[in-house]
């Protein structure tokens, strides 16, 4: 108890960090964000795009308008010395909206990618600003969720009674680390076999499947705490060399099975915040380092995916040895094709793959008039279904209704169920409460993230533990996804996340320091 009355109010090593570096971090960010878009200009100059393809140029005002509103917490942030690259609002605006709406609607501004659904969005003209001004409200309501003073107040009641400090030598997380390694490791391949990760269809009906994927987590958890292991370090040692080319491998063996266009980027974001968070001063150098890697990791994993994905041709399962087989196929067919031709598809198919606002638009447009049938794809009030619905194991109730069928949403909405379309949580919220659902929905959701950031990181001291544990919820759902999922998804990863920490907690006392 001296230990946690000791270190709170105090101003952790990253708060530090964070009021002597923030510049930066936010240059970093704001000059890849920069040269994206100047990029996105460029290309379209040059490959005349405003003269034989279509555009949108009409939005482009309120594509600057949605910028604003998601840029001005950074800007806040900066101007107050608290900026962190991590801070839920930061990490919110500059890992998905940046890049999905501002990057990716400069996209759709300048016809650089043209989605084949488009003709599903009647009266593109008011449609189209309709869904930028939702954009916009969604992040406005996320900055203010966070902004109300209670999340603080009760975050920090939080930390003080429950949370630990856990605050563990950097060599006594090693080996249970290594142990919850190997369990995330197996989980990982469970829940590949069952169908829940790779690129293959997910049998939601199985009563496991769910299991597996959150204690899949369990890789990433133990991952980032070997980092923290690596970077804490003053002196490397050849126990830092075995963890990093432990982790390597790992990196290797998830990138390989998951099938995904963006789980080499995860990774990067799962480093990089180790780093920050491991004392280490984050210069503009670094910031610019990781920004530029994150970038070239997405382009590397969109490559990879689409030409896995054209490989494989569907998404039928097949055997470890068959799917291990064309991974290695795929990447003799992209080591060896023309350089030039793979840049140049990679580029393509990343504008394809971060323009996210051309889906929510589809929702915009249709989702008054699909209302009526949305039962009979088990989409009807699928926020509240799928909240309560998801903590009684299907063990025990088998026809429970599945939850997070993006299948059946794209076959609806989309007329094609052989993919999954983007939903975002501002889409889920429309949806299910129309436009006032919205605001109100994400400024719940920022109100849950700052009793999250209160809790055990803002003047908090940034031990492993609780660094672990804020990276699990912070990364515990995607703005991509459905709104309904995200609290059950963080009570899932909380459950995990805390077992798991206490088993580290437990070992501790008693090991081998490395």
């Amino acid at each position: 108890m001296k230990q946690i009355e000791t270190n709170r109010g105090k101003i952790n090593s990253y708060s530090s960090f964070s009021a002597s570096s923030e510049h930066g971090g936010l240059l970093a960010a704001l000059g890849l964000a920069g040269a994206a878009i100047l990029g996105v200009i460029i290309w379209w100059i040059l490959a005349d795009t405003h003269q034989n393809s279509s555009n949108e140029l009409f939005l482009f005002p309120w594509v600057l308008i949605t910028a604003v509103v998601v840029a001005t917490p950074s800007a806040v942030l900066l101007y107050q010395k608290k900026f962190d690259l991590f801070h839920p609002l930061v990490f919110a605006a500059w890992s998905y909206f940046v890049p999905a709406f501002v990057i990716g609607g400069l996209v759709l501004v300048f016809g650089i990618s043209e989605p084949p659904f488009m003709y599903l969005i009647d009266n593109p003209e008011y449609t189209l600003p309709l869904t930028f001004v939702y954009i916009a409200l969604g992040f406005g309501g996320l900055s203010l969720g966070y902004a109300l003073p209670w999340g603080r107040i009760l975050g920090q009641k939080l930390s003080a009674k429950v949370f630990p400090v856990w605050n563990w030598a950097p060599a006594d997380v090693v080996l249970p680390s290594v142990i919850l390694l190997a369990f995330g490791v197996f989980f990982f391949l469970s829940a590949w076999i069952a169908g829940s990760i790779g690129y293959q269809k997910i049998d939601l009906t199985d009563s496991l499947s769910s299991a597996n994927y959150f204690f899949s987590l369990l890789m990433l958890e133990a991952s980032l705490m070997l980092w923290l292991f690596i970077f804490k370090a003053k002196n490397i040692s050849v126990f830092h060399l075995i963890s990093l080319c432990l982790l390597l491998l790992v990196v290797l063996f998830r990138v390989t099975l998951a099938g995904s266009k963006s789980s080499l980027l995860y990774i990067i974001v799962l480093i990089a915040m180790a780093f920050a968070y491991s004392g280490r001063r984050l210069r503009f150098k670094q910031a610019a380092s990781f920004a530029l890697i994150g970038f070239l990791a997405l382009m590397i994993g969109v490559i990879y995916g689409n030409t896995f994905r054209q490989l494989r041709g569907s998404e039928d399962k097949t055997s470890f040895n068959q799917y291990i087989s064309q991974a290695e196929q795929t990447l003799e067919i992209i080591t060896t094709q023309d350089p030039t031709n793979t840049i140049l598809t990679g580029f393509a198919g990343l504008a394809e793959r971060i323009e996210v606002a051309s889906s929510f638009a589809v929702v915009v447009a249709n989702y008054e008039k699909l209302a009526p049938y949305e039962a009979a794809y088990g989409l009807e009030n699928n926020i509240w279904t799928y909240t309560w619905t998801a903590f009684i194991p299907r063990v025990l109730w088998a026809e429970k209704p599945l939850v997070s069928d993006a299948r059946g949403y794209s076959e609806l909405y989309f007329n094609y169920g052989d993919n999954s379309f983007a939903m975002t949580p501002m889409g889920d919220l429309l949806r299910n409460f129309g436009p006032i659902g919205v605001p109100l929905g994400m400024l719940l959701l920022g109100f849950i993230l700052r009793i999250i950031y209160a809790a055990l990181i803002e003047n908090q001291t940034a031990t492993i533990g609780r660094v672990a544990m804020y990276y699990m919820l912070l990364t515990s759902f995607t703005y991509e996804g459905f709104y309904g999922t995200i609290l059950p998804s963080m009570i899932r990863v909380a459950f995990v996340a805390i077992i798991s920490l206490l088993f580290v907690n437990l070992m501790t006392r008693r090991q081998i320091r490395f």
